[in-house]
């Protein structure tokens, strides 16, 4: 199914959105805590996402909302929108930029629509299926696409920061031994392997308002992500996650991180 194009602008106005209002925040006071699951959340974190989730019941009434800070609003809907106000809590927290908004939409539980907004870098991933995946900067918009790797041996790999609460994160880091490995985080690497600057993210303890925006970004930019076992994403979908420049590749990276 092509994605509405209504669903396409409300997406990216939410992000306008989400930008301005975390960019208020930004290496100012933020009333930054430690949540039960021993993640961070700030004043920020709640503003940005009720916010967004109050243009979306305005907006879209009959829709779900899916986000990090609140309860699930609308549970069944056909149409769920997925929050994550600040991806990189702890980045934003420490004044660091490199850290931004993601929005999906699933239909039918499954991701239709996806945003990554870097605010403090005045970057955006936007894509959507029957949609090219695009990249804005200073605004200037141009379609992207991931480059062509077939052989492991020749890419570049990110392991993103949710690799580290693994019970044996060196077992995964060992397994894509003779590649050039990079540790990197957060959304901006998924950004950046949709625009074929990388080929491989290899990636743990995901929830769905982290993986869901990534999958019509990538895939809709020639890539292919799943999870572990090389399952499509959905809302129900666990915590493990690989995403892919080349779909080539898939068969290799599988076989060494479920080895791990």
């Amino acid at each position: 199914m092509k994605c509405p194009q209504e669903f396409v602008f409300a997406a990216n106005y939410l992000a306008d959105m989400a930008r301005s209002r975390s960019l208020e925040f930004f290496r100012g006071e933020i009333g930054a805590e430690v949540k039960a699951d021993t993640s961070l959340v700030t004043i920020a974190d709640r503003s940005v996402e009720t916010m967004m989730r109050d243009a979306i019941r305005e907006w879209f009434p009959d829709h779900g909302i899916v986000g990090e800070e609140f309860p699930v609003h609308n549970p069944d809907a056909e149409y769920q929108w997925v929050l994550d106000p600040i991806d990189g809590t702890y980045r934003f927290a420490a004044g660091h930029p490199q850290f931004g908004t993601l929005i999906a939409l699933a239909w039918h539980r499954k991701p239709i629509l996806g945003v990554i907004d870097i605010p403090a870098m005045d970057e955006r991933w936007s894509g959507a299926h029957g949609w090219p995946t695009v990249h804005i900067r200073q605004g200037r918009r141009s379609e992207v696409r991931t480059r062509s790797c077939t052989a492991v041996k020749d890419a570049t790999v990110f392991f993103c920061s949710g690799i580290m609460w693994r019970n044996d994160p060196m077992a995964v880091w060992n397994g894509m031994h003779g590649v050039n490995r990079l540790m990197d985080g957060d959304s901006y690497s998924y950004g950046l392997l949709s625009s074929g600057f990388a080929d491989v993210i290899v990636d743990s303890g995901m929830k769905p308002w982290d993986f869901m925006p990534i999958v019509p970004i990538i895939e809709g930019a020639g890539g292919r992500v799943t999870d572990w076992q090389g399952m499509p994403l959905t809302l129900d979908s666990g915590i493990e996650v690989v995403a892919l420049g080349d779909p080539a590749l898939l068969d290799d990276v599988l076989r060494r991180v479920s080895a791990a």
